[in-house]
């Protein structure tokens, strides 16, 4: 028999397969005593005191010596566990450098492979987590997912690629493929979308939610983007917030602007304290500061200029580099020179024409 068993091992060292139903390791009989149940070669080889523990694998939970309800399904899952507890793991190596770390799951290829000490991770997909070493609660659901995660917290991933080059960074939160994909160091950031946030490196506090949202952030912090292309261009500006698909779409380093409509300040690029509401509101504004647009097509045209505030449908269509003007009323597209001040609207509003 033992014969048999010496042949039985070499061949599955040979070619790396589980033998089920077989325990060639000499003292598998003690190591899967009790309510332990081993099926591969070198399964819970080193168990001494561990208990309700499954290893299904060659290899899985070889070196385990107190560690508990675990279940390892693979090979080489959980290899390294000592004194973990409650850990599943499902899949190649998944979980494999695992010693002390308690209440992961992991489920794909290499997933989690790297944690040695982390807590309460949970990783679904091929290599999701798989460089993780001691970060804590994290979720990661999807191929390469959080991959490149060592000690960052509290961060969920779901997506392929999301989360994919986060390292110690926590309280991130990507959903869409790619999302949140170059983050290294920024935390508290949400994205969701495909591409959503997807060249963030640093930028800290920042929420993007739609395909291409804030795609370009590297390091800017405190924007809120909601709808498709929102700040998509924004790579340094903080502070800005945009509603509707395309608005503050090519904003990089313009702060504290606000848009709210269908690509209102779309042109945008460093103008800022600009407030857009209405579709595209401000649309041609570059480098323009200080301006208010309420209205669809207000300020259209405007440029660069500067402390310009339009109220109605169209209002101020017309102007283009002008500053300084208030302007009021439905459709008025007359167009005002810079420097000339007034309150500006249709006879038929009955507002009178100040142009002192």
């Amino acid at each position: 028999m033992r014969q048999i068993q010496d042949l039985i091992l070499r061949l599955t060292t040979i070619v790396g397969l589980s033998i089920i139903g077989v325990a060639v390791n000499s003292t598998a009989t003690a190591q899967c005593a009790g309510d332990n149940t081993c099926y591969g070669a070198y399964a819970l080889a080193s168990n001494t005191t561990g208990n309700s523990n499954s290893a299904f694998g060659y290899w899985a939970l070889m070196n385990n010596t107190e560690g508990f309800s675990n279940t390892a399904t693979g090979f080489f899952a959980l290899f390294q566990n000592t004194t973990g507890f409650a850990n599943t793991a499902t899949g190649r190596r998944a979980l494999g450098s695992n010693s002390t770390g308690y209440l992961n799951t992991a489920v794909g290829l290499e997933s989690l492979a790297g944690n040695t000490t982390g807590n309460f991770n949970t990783a679904i997909g091929v290599d999701a987590l798989t460089n993780n070493s001691s970060g804590e609660q994290n979720t990661a659901t999807g191929i390469n997912a959080l991959q490149a995660n060592t000690t960052g917290g509290w961060n969920t991933a779901n997506g392929v690629f999301a989360l994919a080059s986060n390292t110690t960074a926590i309280y991130n939160t990507a959903v869409g493929a790619w999302s949140l994909q170059a983050n290294t160091t920024g935390s508290s950031n949400t994205a969701s979308g495909y591409f959503a946030l997807n060249a963030n490196i640093g930028g800290s506090n920042n929420a993007a939610i739609g395909t291409w949202a804030l795609q370009s952030n590297t390091t800017g912090a405190y924007n809120t983007a909601s709808g498709s292309r929102a700040l998509q261009i924004n790579s340094i500006g903080q502070y800005n917030t945009a509603i509707g698909a395309g608005a503050l779409q090519a904003n990089a380093t313009g702060n504290y602007n606000t848009a709210s409509g269908f690509q209102a300040l779309v042109s945008n690029s460093t103008g800022g304290q600009n407030v857009a509401t209405g579709v595209s509101a401000l649309r041609r504004n570059t480098s323009g500061n200080y301006n208010v647009a309420y209205g669809t097509s207000a300020l259209f045209g405007a440029t660069t200029g500067y402390r310009n505030v339009a109220v109605g449908h169209q209002a101020g269509y017309a102007v283009t580099s002008g500053s300084d003007n208030i302007i009021i009323g439905v459709s008025f597209l007359a167009v005002k020179e810079p420097g000339i001040f007034g309150v500006m609207a249709p006879a038929s509003a009955g507002i009178p024409v100040d142009q002192a």
